[in-house]
């Protein structure tokens, strides 16, 4: 027969280990809490990263087609520029012929 000393010992030892393990699962639980609300930030920060994308990209496409615009309409008043400036050499050409 055990001594009460040592039943004593047995029970906090049974008792430590129970703790023990109610503490490792209490620590699982907490990591497993934590390793989900990193996940959620995470997902979250990509998702404004998206976002924050699909607006800067609409962004320069509307600047790019404003810049499109604005060089057809540039490129349009060279073209007909040009046209004049042919025109006039035209005239100056059927001149000089008619002078002769």
């Amino acid at each position: 027969m055990e001594r009460p000393l040592e039943q004593f010992a047995a029970y906090l030892g049974r008792r430590f280990a129970e703790e023990k393990a109610g503490i490792a699962k209490a620590l699982d639980g907490l990591k497993a809490e934590l390793f989900r609300r990193v996940d959620n930030e995470i997902s979250a920060a990509i998702s404004d990263i998206r976002e924050v994308h699909a607006g800067q990209t609409k962004i320069a496409e509307k600047l790019a087609a404003r810049a499109a615009e604005r060089a057809v309409i540039q490129l349009s008043a060279e073209v007909e520029e040009l046209r004049r400036e042919i025109e006039a050499m035209k005239a100056e050409r059927a001149n000089v012929r008619a002078i002769r």
